[in-house]
């Protein structure tokens, strides 16, 4: 006998949710200003984007292989 989740199961998943990927996102936004201006404060303008490409790039190949390996994990456990 299987019964349904009630819709304050559901709102408090999401609100729960919303803090995580708030606090993801806030981790996301603080490394790009690190790699950004601590990590590459003295180039000049060509460098500069050189460099914030450079972080684009680690950013997006970290999601895809977030993609990638999230699945794997929760398939193994």
């Amino acid at each position: 006998m299987e019964k349904g989740l009630k819709f304050r199961n559901y709102l408090g998943y999401g609100i729960a949710d919303l803090g995580n990927n708030i606090a993801f996102a806030t981790v996301g936004y603080y490394l790009t200003l690190f790699y950004s201006d601590v990590l590459g404060a003295n180039f000049d303008e060509n460098t500069s984007a050189i460099w914030l490409s450079a972080v684009t790039a680690i950013m997006i190949v970290a999601r895809i292989w977030d993609a990638v390996n999230d699945p794997i994990m929760g398939w193994l456990a």
